[in-house]
């Protein structure tokens, strides 16, 4: 029986632009984080501000993530994310969110 919550952690985030800490309309931007588990799909569960056609891509093992989206036209401010995510057996961690 599994009580414990995930836990995320090295969460980063970063860009294509020459300066990967900068982004414009174009350059790809990109959140990685790492769970202490497997996890289910958490698609539904991430949100990065100011992207369109965020992919997500899970490691083998499902505790290793990246999501990667273009920056969008109208784009202005933070990237500002958010992750919540839960493990299979309902488990859910505390999110992890930026501003």
């Amino acid at each position: 029986m599994d009580l414990e919550d995930p836990v995320i952690s090295n969460v980063s985030i970063t860009s294509t632009n020459q300066d990967p800490n900068w982004a414009k309309y174009g350059d790809n931007v990109t959140l990685s984080f790492s769970t202490s588990e497997p996890i289910q799909d958490p698609s539904k569960n991430i949100t990065i501000d100011g992207l369109t056609d965020i992919v997500l891509v899970g490691s083998d093992n499902l505790t290793e993530w990246t999501a990667t989206g273009q920056v969008a036209s109208d784009a202005s401010g933070m990237a500002n994310y958010s992750i919540s995510v839960k493990d299979h057996a309902g488990n859910v961690a505390t999110p992890v969110t930026s501003t």
